[in-house]
C-alpha cells in the first residue's frame, strides 16, 4: 500500500516592497517549542535567504508557509517507516 507523501510547498512570492530577512531558526524553535532545522526546512522548500554569519535566516513572511509544511510533514511522518 502506498502512503500519500507530504504536500509540496513553495515559499511565498517575494512581497511587492523588498522585506530584510530576520526570522531565525532560534526564533523558530521559540515559537514551535521544537527544534527545527536548516535541512528540515531545505528539505520542504524553504532555503534560507541570507546567512548571518553560519546562522541562517528566513523572511518573516515566509512563517505561516514554513509552519504549514512543518504541520503537514509532521502529520505524514505516522505513514513513513525507517527512512
Amino acid at each position: 500500500m502506498k502512503w500519500p507523501r507530504s504536500i509540496p510547498w513553495r515559499a511565498a512570492p517575494a512581497p511587492a516592497a523588498p522585506q530584510e530577512p530576520t526570522l531565525k531558526l532560534g526564533d523558530m524553535k521559540l515559537r514551535l517549542r521544537h527544534h527545527v532545522g536548516e535541512a528540515l526546512l531545505r528539505e520542504l522548500g524553504f532555503p534560507p535567504v541570507r546567512m548571518n554569519g553560519s546562522y541562517p535566516v528566513y523572511r518573516e513572511s515566509d512563517w505561516p508557509l514554513i509552519c504549514a509544511a512543518i504541520s503537514s510533514n509532521a502529520l505524514n511522518a505516522r505513514h513513513r517507516k525507517g527512512s
